[in-house]
């Protein structure tokens, strides 16, 4: 039973991440030209493509409320089955409860800190890019909304 329960597992991690492995593409007519019309396309050949300050900081905020994020759904999970094992147990099934509850009102919190962040962000970058061919700064007069 326990072999089982293992195997079942293991399945089910490589499944849920064989969607990130990378895909081959073979047989490609002009395979080189491609990638290099694509990464051009892609990246905008001649323009700037290294992130700003603000997009970094941006990066890191956003990948640690990802984490946080994570971390309150696996809590939500993890009070669900201590509430399904209570079996009964009405002290077990209300810190099963508590748990829940905390895991809910975690995640709202580090939902709402990640739109504050986006848009803070985002009204940063808006502000600090300019438009180099009409010479006017982004946020001047005119700016736009």
């Amino acid at each position: 039973m326990q072999l089982k329960s293992i195997t079942t597992g293991i399945k089910i991690a490589v499944f849920a991440l064989l969607p990130l492995s990378p895909v081959a593409a073979q047989g490609l007519q002009g395979g080189k030209n491609l990638i290099d019309t694509a990464g051009k396309a892609a990246y905008g050949e001649g323009y700037d493509t290294q992130p700003g300050l603000e997009e970094t900081i941006g990066g890191f905020i956003r990948g640690f409320l990802g984490l946080l994020g994570i971390i309150f759904v696996i809590l939500m999970i993890y009070g669900g089955y201590n509430y399904m094992a209570a079996r009964g147990n009405d002290e077990m099934v209300e810190e099963a409860k508590k748990t829940i509850r905390r895991a809910v009102i975690g995640l709202v919190i580090v939902l709402m800190a990640y739109a504050i962040t986006e848009f803070v962000v985002e009204s940063v970058y808006e502000a600090s890019v300019s438009d180099p061919e009409s010479g006017i700064e982004a946020g001047g007069v005119g700016g736009g909304l």
